[in-house]
């Protein structure tokens, strides 16, 4: 007989840079947070039930940050993000005491955070980029080396950061921040790595369903699957390698939905 690993969901609530407070099971979570690799920030729901008066109120604070992370006998960090106090909040169904904290992945950095800055003429891109990347207090996770250029001209900026990054890279490449930390992948490349296999012997839900612009399918709960990373399907009537377009991670802590959803375009 197989035995199933014991489902774990850990959310993790506090300041950035602190240790905050975490709850486990046997409180009931549950979450629904969808990933792209795109500079608008990634955003999800968690909802925790029952919590005492102290944590709602904890929970509730100014610039609370959310680490989820769930997995199958180990949990893997499935997404990071500000709490938006304006669209959360708890309220009471029945007998049940809902708290629901929704978040954006660098959803303060996005919206707060400036670049002004200056160039001399013939000024290298992956010189102003540095710079830039710095100043948006974003530590960086995977950078793509970029097609070489230079500003003849010089280049300057006053501005947020973000706008100023879109202008560098343009349409060599993309951006967005994953589990708070900034990732550049060339236009239409895959993040490097290994590609997840997809498959019914990995805990793939049904058949990957053809769209027009690429697949969309459903696997057992895996942190592994990532916004613009590698995935190969090894599906009875669908192969091939692609890359993902968009992750949903979708489950609760008693085990009723458990489960990764993604598109993905070839490669």
């Amino acid at each position: 007989m197989t035995t199933i690993p014991e489902r774990i969901v850990q959310v993790r609530v506090g300041q950035s840079g602190g240790d905050g407070l975490m709850w486990e099971a046997p409180l009931y979570i549950t979450f629904d947070v969808e990933l792209k690799p795109s500079k608008k920030p990634n955003k999800g729901t968690v909802t925790l039930y029952n919590l005492n008066d102290e944590h709602v109120a904890f929970c509730e604070a100014k610039n609370q940050v959310v680490q989820l992370s769930a997995g199958e006998g180990v949990p893997s960090l499935l997404f990071q993000g500000d709490v938006s106090p304006k669209e959360s909040g708890t309220a009471w169904e029945g007998g049940t005491r809902k708290t629901v904290l929704k978040i954006a992945d660098g959803r303060r950095k996005y919206t707060e955070t400036n670049f002004s800055g200056s160039y001399p003429p013939n000024i290298s891109r992956d010189t102003i980029l540095a710079d830039v990347i710095a100043a948006s207090g974003v530590p960086s996770g995977y950078i793509a080396t970029l097609p070489p250029k230079q500003y003849p001209a010089g280049w300057a900026w006053i501005g947020r950061w973000a706008a100023a990054l879109d202008d560098l890279l343009a349409n060599d490449a993309e951006w967005s921040i994953q589990h708070g930390a900034l990732q550049i992948l060339l236009a239409g490349v895959p993040r490097p790595g290994n590609a997840v296999v997809v498959s019914a012997a990995t805990g793939m839900i049904g058949s990957p369903v053809r769209k027009k612009k690429g697949v969309e399918f459903k696997h057992r709960l895996d942190s592994r699957i990532w916004p613009g990373g590698p995935v190969q399907f090894e599906a009875r009537d669908f192969k091939g390698a692609h890359r993902v377009t968009r992750v949903k991670h979708v489950g609760d802590s008693r085990g009723q939905t458990w489960e990764t959803r993604g598109s993905a375009v070839p490669v």
